[in-house]
């Protein structure tokens, strides 16, 4: 096999490793109560439509997978949800209503 593909190789794995923990991180600080696409949408460095949500900017992980869509790290996020690192809170009674919160095998996997 040569050189380049094992490097690329190794080099997608630890992208998708630092794109986890990153999410994860965000998602398990006690002050960040959202959902898929807001939180899609800070790692992304995404504008926020509403002018209550311009403090979204603010957050120290703003931006920080820009090199990634939106669409792309809500991928990851369901992913996670699917794997059981992440789970839906309900807010309300609304099925809509949730935030994501971080379950103890995902706490495994920020601090692992």
């Amino acid at each position: 096999m040569p050189e380049e593909v094992i490097e690329s190789a190794k080099e997608k794995k630890e992208n998708r490793k630092y794109t986890i923990q990153t999410i994860l991180k965000v998602i398990a600080r006690p002050d960040f109560k959202f959902g898929v696409k807001k939180v899609a949408g800070l790692l992304a460095g995404s504008k926020p439509k509403k002018p209550k949500e311009q403090k979204l900017t603010e957050h120290p992980e703003y931006g920080t997978l820009s090199d990634l869509s939106p669409k792309e790290i809500e991928t990851f996020i369901n992913q996670l949800l699917q794997n059981g690192l992440l789970q839906k809170q309900d807010i309300s009674d609304n099925k809509y209503a949730y935030y994501l919160d971080v379950t103890d095998k995902g706490k495994d996997k920020l601090t692992g």
